[in-house]
C-alpha cells in the first residue's frame, strides 16, 4: 500500500482533502477527495489553480504560500493550528483541523479538513456512518422509483451501563463492530446512519409486502449482530440487539412516518422483552402522527479528531487479508495517522515469557536506523513496569527512572515511548510500543487516549484470531502430534484426486496404513510419558518427509495414514522403515516395545471406490500383517475377515449379556482307570442364535480388542453355575479347568474378579483348575508366581498349558509351583519319531518327579494312549476319547 493509498482510508467521508506537494518543483502534484461515493483525484496543479480549487472546496479564500509554510513548519507536531483562510463574507478566521502528514522522499503529504462539518448533512465520525439527512434523501429517492424497501432502527439494550462497567473506550469499540457489521449485512442493498448514541437507522430493498422475506432477514440481522459483537468483545456481560422495523408502502409513502413507524416497533421491542425484533403493527405498537422527531434523536458530535483514523484501522482489520498483512497495514495506518517514527509490536509465546514474533513499522521520513530486538528478559522488565495500569508513557526517555528500561530504550534509538500490552480478560498477547526515534514528544490526553484505544482493539482482533486458530487447531489437527487429523487429510486428499483426475499429472497412489500394535496395552505398561515421546518420534518421521505431494495424518490414537501422490512402492516402505526406526530410537533395551504393522493399497485416480472404501482396504491390510510380514499388501479377503472381526467387536457386549457363549467341556481320563477323571471348560460363540463360531474365529479377535477378559470371566461364572448345580442334585462332580488368556496384565484385578464370582455361588475352589497359558510366564515370572501363590492359598490347582509350544523351558519348571503340567498337542504328530518319544519321556519322569501330575492334550491314535500309559503320564485330553461337548452332552454322557 503506497502513501497516497493509506491516505485515502482517511479523508472516506470527511469533508477532508489530501495534498501532495513537491518540496523542490513547489508544484501541488495530487489533490485527492472524495465526492459521489467515489475518490477524485487531480494532478499537477498551479499555486493558483489549487488556491481556486481549495476556495470552492471549502468556501474560504487564502494565501498559499501561508498555508505551505505553516504546514511545513507543524509537520512534526500533533497539535492542532488555525490556517489563516478567510470566508468571504470576512466573518472572522476559520479553524482547520491537521489530520496527518508525511513527507516521503521529495513531497510532502498532508491531509487538512475544517473543523466543523457542514450541518446535518455530515458523517459519524467515529462509525464513519452515512448521515441521517443523506439515509432520508436516498431512501425518499426509492420512494419515488415505487421500489420496495423496509426501514430500521437498531438498538444496543442497556448500553449504558455497558459503558459504566467497561468504560468509553470498549463502547466505542462495540458501537464501530457494530456499523462494519451492519455494512457488511446490508451489503450494497443497503444503508445505514448512526441515528443516536447507540442506535442506527438503515434500510434494506427487499419486498417489503412479502412478511416471512422481512422477518426471516431481521432474524438473521439481530442474531448476525450479536453474536459478532460478542465474540469481538468476548466478555461474561453479552450484549443483545433489539430491532423496530416498518414497511415501505405497506405501512407509509412518506419516509418521516415510516422512521416513526420504526421508533414504535422499537419502544415496543424494548418494553416487551429486548433482544428481539418488532415489525410495526398499529394494534400493536400504537399510531403516529407525521410530526417530524428525527432530530430528537441525533447523536452528539464526537470530541476527538482521531476516530477517523481508528474507523480506518478497524476498516484494514476486518478485511480479507490475512492477519499477519492485516497488522502490519494498520500499524502504517496508525504510523502515517499519528505522525510516529516507529511503532513495535512484539507478540508473546504461550508462556508470556518469550517472544514469539515480531513486527514493526518505520516511518520512511524518518532516518533509518540498526535494527534493535529486544531479549525475552527485556520483555519480562517491561512487562513488571507496565503493571497493573497497562500502560507506559515517557515524553522524554532522561526522565524515565527504572535503568533498566532507559538503557533498552536508548538501544532502541527511542527518544519518547508510549508503550501498553495487548491483552483480553486474562489472555496476554503481546506488547505494541508506539515510538519516537526523531525527537521528544509530548503525549497529548488525546493522543493517549486514541492510540490506548488502537491497542485495545488490536487486542481484541488478536484475541478472535486465537479462537478462531483454537477452533481450526481443533478441527484440522491433532493435538497431541500436531499432524493433521483425518478430517483434514480426507479434504486435502479429496481435492488432489480432483485435481489429479482434471490434469491427468498423477495417474496411480498408494493409501498407506501404519498402526501401533496393542496400543491401550502398551499405554498401561510404558505409561504415558514414554508413549508420547513414541508418538512424538513418529510424527517427526513424517514431517521430515522431502517428498513432494505425500500428505500423512495422526487418523486414529494408534493410527497414522498417508497418501503417496504415485505407485512408488519403494517410498512407501522406506517411509514406512523410517518410522520404525524412528519407534526403535526411543523404545529402550527392556520392557514392552511398541511395535508397528503397515497396510498399503494401491489405487487409480480414476478408481470407482471411495476414499473411504480405500482407506478400509488399507487397514484391512495393516490388520492381517504379522510380525513376520509387517508391510502388506490389501487383497479383498482381508476386507470380508475385517468386517467379520469388526461385526464379532460390535456385538460382544450385547453376546455377553444374552449368554451367547455356550460352555463346552472336554473330557480329561485317567491313564489308570479308563475313568474321566477332569474336563477342560471351552467356549463356543452361537453369534446371535443363529450361527456357531468356534474359538480359532473369535478368541484372536477378543484378544486384540481387550475383551478377552470379558469371557474368561463368563466362562469361569458359567463353570460356577455348573458344579453348583451338579451339587444340588447330587451329581458326579470332577475338577474342570478354565484357561487364563495370555493377553491378561492386571493379574491383581483378575484373581479379585475370579475370587467375586466363586463366592457369589459359593463354590468350592477345589473343583476348578486355573491353566495358565505358557506364553504369560515368559514375561513376567514374578507376577505369575504371585498370581500361583494367591490361587493356592485360596485352594484352586494351577496348571501350565501349552507346555513345549514356545518359550517354556525347565528353569521355569523349577521356579513355579504348578499342580499339573499339560504338555501341547505338538507332541503327538508323529507316534514312529523315536526321538520325540524320548524328549516326551524323559520330560514325563522329570514332571512327575517334581510331584506334578502330565496331561497330555490332543491325543488322536490308540497307537500314542498305550505309549503315555507306558511312561507313566496321567490325563489323556483327546479326539481319541471325545471332542468337546455341549455341557448338557457332557453331563448326560459323563456325569450321570
Amino acid at each position: 500500500m503506497n502513501t497516497l493509498e493509506a491516505l485515502k482510508l482517511f479523508i472516506k467521508n470527511d469533508n477532508s482533502i489530501v495534498i501532495s506537494y513537491n518540496l523542490k518543483s513547489s508544484i501541488i502534484t495530487d489533490i485527492l477527495y472524495y465526492e459521489e461515493e467515489k475518490f477524485i483525484e487531480k494532478k499537477n496543479y498551479s499555486q493558483d489553480d489549487f488556491c481556486s480549487f481549495v476556495e470552492d472546496f471549502f468556501d474560504v479564500k487564502m494565501d498559499f504560500n501561508v498555508v505551505i509554510e505553516n504546514i511545513k513548519e507543524n509537520i512534526f507536531d500533533d497539535k492542532q493550528f488555525d490556517i489563516p483562510f478567510i470566508f468571504k463574507d470576512q466573518t472572522g478566521p476559520v479553524k482547520f483541523r491537521f489530520r496527518g502528514g508525511l513527507i516521503d522522499d521529495d513531497n510532502l503529504f498532508i491531509v487538512i479538513f475544517k473543523g466543523k462539518n457542514k450541518g446535518p448533512v455530515s458523517n459519524d465520525e467515529l462509525t464513519k456512518c452515512i448521515s441521517l439527512e443523506k439515509l432520508k434523501n436516498n431512501a425518499n429517492a426509492l420512494i419515488d422509483e415505487n421500489e420496495s424497501f423496509i426501514l430500521g432502527i437498531v438498538d444496543i439494550d442497556n448500553f449504558n451501563n455497558f459503558n459504566q462497567k467497561n468504560g468509553n473506550v470498549l463502547g466505542d469499540i462495540v458501537l464501530i463492530e457494530l456499523a462494519s457489521t451492519i455494512k457488511a449485512i446490508l451489503k450494497t442493498d443497503g444503508m445505514v446512519s448512526r441515528v443516536g448514541g447507540d442506535s442506527f437507522a438503515f434500510y434494506y430493498k427487499t419486498d417489503a409486502k412479502n412478511y416471512d422475506e422481512v422477518r426471516n432477514y431481521l432474524l438473521m440481522m439481530k442474531e448476525a449482530l450479536k453474536d459478532n459483537i460478542n465474540k469481538v468483545i468476548n466478555l461474561e456481560d453479552r450484549i443483545s440487539i433489539t430491532i423496530g422495523c416498518s414497511r415501505a408502502f405497506v405501512d407509509s409513502d412518506d419516509f418521516v412516518i415510516l422512521y416513526n413507524k420504526a421508533l414504535k416497533a422499537l419502544e415496543r421491542g424494548k418494553k416487551k422483552s429486548r433482544d428481539c425484533f418488532i415489525i410495526y403493527f398499529e394494534e400493536k405498537c400504537g399510531p403516529v402522527d407525521k410530526v417530524d422527531r428525527i432530530n430528537k434523536i441525533h447523536y452528539e458530535e464526537s470530541t476527538t479528531a482521531n476516530y477517523s483514523g481508528i474507523a480506518a484501522v478497524i476498516e484494514v482489520l476486518n478485511s480479507n487479508l490475512n492477519f499477519g498483512r492485516r497488522i502490519i497495514e494498520s500499524l502504517n495506518l496508525i504510523g502515517t495517522f499519528f505522525m510516529l517514527d516507529r511503532i513495535t509490536l512484539i507478540e508473546y509465546d504461550k508462556t508470556g515469557a518469550a517472544i514469539k514474533d515480531l513486527k514493526q513499522w518505520n516511518n520512511p521520513r524518518t532516518p533509518k536506523l540498526g535494527e534493535y530486538n529486544p531479549t525475552n528478559e527485556e520483555i519480562i522488565e517491561a512487562r513488571k513496569i507496565l503493571g497493573i495500569s497497562n500502560l507506559f508513557i515517557s515524553n522524554d526517555i532522561k526522565n524515565v527512572k527504572n535503568e533498566k528500561i532507559k538503557e533498552c530504550l536508548k538501544k532502541s534509538h527511542t527518544y519518547a515511548l508510549l508503550a501498553t500490552e495487548l491483552r483480553m480478560d486474562d489472555r496476554h498477547f503481546g506488547l505494541i510500543k508506539f515510538e519516537m526515534t526523531s525527537h521528544t514528544r509530548i503525549w497529548q490526553k488525546e493522543n493517549i487516549m486514541a492510540l490506548n484505544l488502537l491497542a485495545k482493539i488490536i487486542s481484541i482482533k488478536y484475541n478472535k484470531e486465537y479462537d478462531t486458530y483454537i477452533h481450526y487447531k481443533q478441527m484440522y489437527f491433532d493435538q497431541e502430534t500436531n499432524l493433521f487429523n483425518f478430517h483434514r487429510w480426507y479434504e486435502d486428499v479429496s481435492n488432489t484426486l480432483v485435481k489429479a483426475s482434471e490434469n491427468k499429472k498423477i495417474k496411480k497412489f498408494i493409501i498407506l496404513d501404519l498402526g501401533i500394535m496393542k496400543f491401550s496395552t502398551l499405554f498401561s505398561i510404558v505409561g504415558i510419558k514414554v508413549l508420547k515421546e513414541i508418538l512424538k518420534a513418529i510424527s517427526e518421521s513424517l514431517m521430515g518427509l522431502e517428498t513432494e505431494g505425500i500428505i500423512y495424518c495422526r487418523s486414529y490414537e494408534n493410527r497414522f495414514t498417508l497418501f503417496i501422490p504415485n505407485d512408488n512402492l519403494d517410498k512407501a516402505k522406506s517411509i514406512f522403515n523410517n518410522v520404525l526406526n524412528a519407534i526403535e530410537s526411543v523404545n529402550g533395551q527392556e520392557g514392552e516395545k511398541a511395535v508397528m504393522r503397515a497396510g498399503y493399497i494401491i489405487s487409480d485416480v480414476d478408481t470407482k471406490l471411495s476414499l473411504e472404501d480405500l482407506v478400509e482396504r488399507a487397514i484391512a491390510a495393516r490388520k492381517k500383517a504379522n510380525s513376520t510380514v509387517n508391510f502388506l499388501e490389501f487383497n479383498e479377503q482381508m476386507l470380508v475377515d475385517d468386517k467379520f472381526k469388526t461385526m464379532l467387536i460390535s456385538h460382544i457386549d450385547t453376546a455377553l449379556e444374552k449368554n451367547e457363549f455356550l460352555l463346552y467341556l472336554q473330557p480329561k481320563i485317567s491313564t489308570v482307570t479308563g475313568e474321566i477323571a477332569g474336563a477342560e471348560a471351552l467356549s463356543r460363540w452361537n453369534y446371535n442364535f443363529e450361527k456357531i463360531i468356534f474359538p480359532n474365529d473369535f478368541i484372536p479377535v477378543l484378544e486384540n480388542n481387550g475383551y478377552i477378559a470379558k469371557l474368561d470371566y463368563k466362562v469361569f461364572e458359567n463353570v460356577c453355575i455348573l458344579i453348583k448345580r451338579l451339587e444340588k442334585e447330587n451329581k458326579k462332580l470332577i475338577p474342570i479347568s478354565v484357561n487364563v488368556s495370555r493377553a491378561i496384565k492386571n493379574f491383581e484385578l483378575y484373581f479379585n474378579t475370579l475370587e467375586q464370582i466363586r463366592k457369589n455361588y459359593n463354590v468350592n475352589p477345589c473343583y476348578i483348575e486355573i491353566e495358565i497359558t505358557e506364553g504369560m510366564y515368559s514375561k513376567d515370572n514374578v507376577a505369575i508366581e504371585n498370581f500361583i501363590d494367591k490361587l493356592h492359598s485360596v485352594g484352586y490347582k494351577v496348571s501350565m498349558d501349552d507346555f513345549g509350544s514356545g518359550n517354556s523351558n525347565i528353569s521355569t519348571l523349577s521356579q513355579l509351583t504348578f499342580d499339573t503340567i499339560k504338555f501341547d498337542k505338538a507332541f503327538f504328530n508323529d507316534i514312529d519319531n523315536l526321538k520325540e518319544k524320548m524328549i516326551i519321556d524323559t520330560m514325563t519322569k522329570l514332571v512327575k518327579g517334581m510331584n506334578m501330575k502330565v496331561v497330555c492334550e490332543g491325543v488322536e491314535t490308540l497307537e500314542y494312549v498305550k505309549y503315555l500309559k507306558e511312561i507313566g503320564a496321567d490325563y489323556i485330553q483327546g479326539y481319541y476319547y471325545d471332542k468337546p461337548l455341549a455341557m448338557l452332552d457332557f453331563e448326560k454322557k459323563y456325569l450321570n
